[in-house]
């Protein structure tokens, strides 16, 4: 089911590559963390707001990406800096 925002339709996220996208990126966070220590990006707050403003993708009740290539939840995925945005706003 797709969810309307602004009157037009979201794009689906695939939901059997999520799990895989899962793991890629919890691989990308361990190493960032091993290497740094560092948890939390200096502009997580930045980011987050871009993922806010983006009518195109972000479905705003879950704060959850609907980009083909992501179905993240964008408040925990805006926190390291070794994840990117799939739409490449960030």
């Amino acid at each position: 089911m797709n969810f309307k925002v602004t009157g037009r339709l979201l794009p689906r996220s695939n939901p059997t590559a999520l799990p895989i996208h899962f793991m890629r990126d919890m691989g990308k966070v361990a190493v960032e963390i091993s290497q740094t220590g560092a948890v939390r990006s200096a502009n997580a707050d930045e980011r987050l707001a871009i993922c806010r403003g983006c009518a195109e993708f972000f479905e705003p009740h879950l704060e959850r990406c609907r980009h083909p290539k992501c179905g993240c939840f964008m408040r925990v995925k805006t926190w390291f800096h070794a994840l990117h945005c799939p739409a490449g706003k960030w």
